[in-house]
């Protein structure tokens, strides 16, 4: 029997002595425990099928948790901001997060510190102000902001702060979000000293809307606007009177190429009420605001009108002379260009004059830079008044002038002009008390007959007043061909004595000098011979000067110094008596680079006595360079060289330069000596220059006697040394020595 059967009939009294018809009753009691069986099945099914159901449960909860805490996570991850969880005392209860590097400390050491503990104490202040505002208005949200280093990097925040209707601990909970501000902030300041920038910015600005009308200017526009008294109604009314120095048509215009390229820049000049002229830089750009994309323009308007002035006084000394005031070098060159392209339009010439003041340089040295600066200045001014004003005078360089004058048809035109330059000379220059007449010599060039373009008009300038310098003063001269031709002979010149240089083709020849009493060689003169292979031999007259302008004069002159050394040396060794042999020297030796320490290594070198070396110099040689001339003559007769003037009398010696000279030797032109016998002056020449070299203790050579009368009168007069053909030509190193060696036989 099912056991809750018998606990039913217990508690009835039932018992199975006392039983009713026991087939009914078994019937009904088996009915009655199936019934209970059922029933324990179903309860033993719904208690399996509800720990089942639990467990579900229990899963379902749990992904569900999972789900809100990745959520949870996901939100904290995409915020930039810290959410913390505070008491009433300021105390860390939670902080959630997932941005650790936001974070002042680390979680663990935050949580169950007090605020005072763990901020700077500025910041904590503010905190538990914010808390005790918050407590007296429940729900009120109090923002505030603080400064934080966080990792060594200077954070912004706002905290926003309210209480909760939470508590933990018998204490209010309150909720303060920390919001990171700092890229807000720092905009805030480049805003903030952008327009701080804007405002003490010297250039008008000013922010036009879409429809062109402007919103905002800085401190420089008011002041433009001031300047040109435009009321400042008008001035946010439109861009139009910002413009306003613009004709309508250009304003149209640049606001269209606004429209289609979204920029223009470019100059606008306007003239303020009191007529001064600004001069300014436009520019206009289109911007567009990034979430409407609404459009503005900043327009910027720059005075350079200090600048433009400084930019022409540069124009100024970049293309003037500093000194005249005239066009240089490099301005000129301009207009000749501009000129040759007017001439090929109008199929008119145009003429070209180049000159040059002659001996300038005499001036700078005898009289100082200072005379010769106002002498190129009182030149300059002379030449302006007398040319027109469309012509183009410029000072080229140095003393150098040049002028280009347009519409010039013919030769006759030119000399027209050639004589308008010369009348500026005329009368002499008066400066710092001396009076200094002037000449220039002058070259002229022809466009298209005489040259092609610009470069070749100057070189053939050159040329023609290069060969105006071998007439007298003040000359010009025409460009031609046969000039060209010249100049090419004179290039092929060069060249060829570059080449006699290096193979030898130069000879020195010797010509003695007698004393006139006793008849005896007591010196020679080199003179240099050029054995071209298919010219023959060549004197110096026609190849000295070329040396000399093309610079090779310093080799062939030094060449002539070793020559005449080497030759002392042979003749010692071949028993001669000690003559002196003089050697020429140019100008441009006597004052070129490391002359003196070149002679000085040469007699080291070749052993000789320096006083059997004599070098003659011309009295224009040492006075168109007298500074530098003296002190290498100095230094060369501290060497124990001797020192000559040659062709004594033909240039502009004076008596107080010449006692400054370390000279041993006067040698009278040959010239003075030929007429002696029939010119009075000349005869007076040759005896005053005889007193002056007794009075100054200086030997006389007189050169270029010719015949036993003018060997007679300047014995008479007291010449002691001569020398010319009388005596013997130039002649070879072997002869002197049989010259020498016939007059040991007649004097013995």
């Amino acid at each position: 029997m099912h056991y809750l059967l018998q606990t039913q009939l217990q508690k009835f009294f039932v018992s199975q002595e006392v039983l009713p018809d026991l087939a009914v009753w078994q019937n009904l009691l088996a009915d009655i425990s199936a019934c209970y069986d059922t029933i324990d099945q179903e309860r033993t099914h719904n208690q399996k099928k509800l720990s089942d159901l639990s467990e579900e449960m229990e899963h379902l909860y749990e992904r569900q948790k999972k789900s809100h805490e990745a959520q949870l996570k996901s939100i904290l991850s995409t915020l930039p901001d810290v959410l913390y969880l505070l008491d009433d005392e300021g105390v860390y209860l939670e902080v959630l997060t997932d941005k650790e590097e936001q974070l002042y400390r680390q979680k663990n050491e935050l949580i169950g510190q007090n605020v005072q503990q763990v901020l700077p104490e500025e910041v904590s202040k503010k905190i538990n102000h914010a808390i005790e505002k918050a407590s007296l208005s429940d729900g009120a949200l109090v923002t505030f902001e603080y400064v934080l280093m966080v990792h060594s990097r200077e954070c912004y925040f706002e905290g926003r702060l309210t209480k909760s209707a939470l508590t933990m601990n018998n204490k209010a909970v309150f909720v303060f979000l920390a919001l990171d501000i700092t890229s807000r902030k720092q905009a805030q300041q480049r805003d903030h000293l952008m327009l701080s920038a804007m405002q003490s910015s010297p250039a008008a600005i000013a922010l036009l809307d879409d429809s062109k009308f402007i919103i905002q200017a800085n401190k420089a526009y008011q002041n433009l606007i001031d300047q040109i008294r435009m009321p400042i109604d008008n001035v946010y009314r439109s861009s139009r009177q910002f413009l306003s120095g613009l004709k309508e048509t250009d304003f149209i215009e640049i606001w269209r190429l606004v429209d289609q390229d979204g920029s223009w820049k470019g100059e606008l000049d306007f003239q303020l009420e009191n007529g001064e002229l600004k001069n300014t830089l436009l520019s206009i750009e289109t911007h567009f605001e990034e979430i409407t994309s609404k459009k503005y323009y900043v327009v910027l308007l720059t005075d350079f009108t200090e600048l433009k002035k400084s930019q022409k006084k540069l124009d100024d000394i970049a293309n003037r002379d500093t000194l005249t005031g005239l066009p240089n070098r490099s301005l000129f060159q301009g207009r000749l260009q501009m000129a040759i392209e007017r001439a090929d339009r109008t199929d008119e010439p145009l003429a070209v004059f180049f000159f040059d003041i002659d001996r300038f340089k005499v001036v700078n040295d005898s009289l100082g830079h200072r005379v010769g600066d106002q002498l190129l200045v009182k030149v300059a001014e002379r030449l302006k008044n007398a040319l027109r004003k469309v012509d183009t005078l410029a000072r080229f360089g140095g003393d150098e002038f040049v002028v280009i004058m347009e519409n010039v048809n013919t030769e006759a035109d030119a000399v027209f002009v050639v004589n308008s330059i010369l009348s500026c000379f005329v009368e002499p220059f008066r400066l710092e008390g001396y009076e200094l007449d002037v000449t220039v010599s002058i070259g002229i060039c022809f466009y298209p007959n005489g040259a092609r373009d610009a470069l070749e008009i100057m070189k053939n300038c050159d040329t023609a007043m290069y060969r105006a310098k071998e007439k007298m003063a003040s000359s010009h001269q025409f460009y031609t061909e046969e000039l060209s031709f010249k100049a090419i002979n004179y290039l092929s010149i060069v060249v060829d004595l570059r080449q006699a240089l290096n193979e030898s083709q130069l000879k020195l020849v010797y010509q003695p000098q007698y004393n006139i009493k006793t008849g005896q060689i007591v010196g020679v003169e080199a003179l240099i011979r050029w054995l071209h292979p298919a010219k023959g031999e060549i004197f110096p007259n026609d190849f000295i000067p070329i040396a000399e302008s093309s610079g090779l004069i310093q080799p062939i002159g030094f060449w002539v110094v070793r020559e005449a050394c080497e030759q002392i040396l042979s003749w010692d060794m071949q028993g001669l008596p000690p003559i002196k042999v003089a050697v020429n020297v140019s100008r441009k030796e006597l004052t070129g680079p490391n002359f003196i320490e070149n002679i000085a290594k040469l007699i080291e070198e070749k052993r000789i006595n320096p006083s059997r070396l004599e070098m003659e110099i011309t009295e224009s040689t040492i006075f168109e360079d007298a500074k530098a001339s003296t002190e290498n003559l100095i230094r060369l007769s501290e060497m124990g060289i001797r020192l000559a003037i040659d062709d004594f009398g033909t240039g502009y010696s004076s008596l107080a330069s010449l006692k400054e000279m370390p000279l041993n030797k006067l040698k009278i032109d040959r010239g003075f000596v030929r007429d002696i016998l029939v010119d009075e002056n000349d005869k007076a020449i040759v005896l005053a220059s005889l007193g002056l070299a007794k009075s100054f203790n200086l030997e006389v050579v007189c050169e270029g006697i010719e015949t036993l009368e003018q060997e007679e009168m300047l014995s008479l007069s007291g010449c002691s040394t001569g020398q010319g053909f009388f005596f013997s030509g130039p002649v070879s190193a072997d002869k002197i020595v049989e010259l020498i060696n016939v007059g040991r036989s007649c004097a013995g």
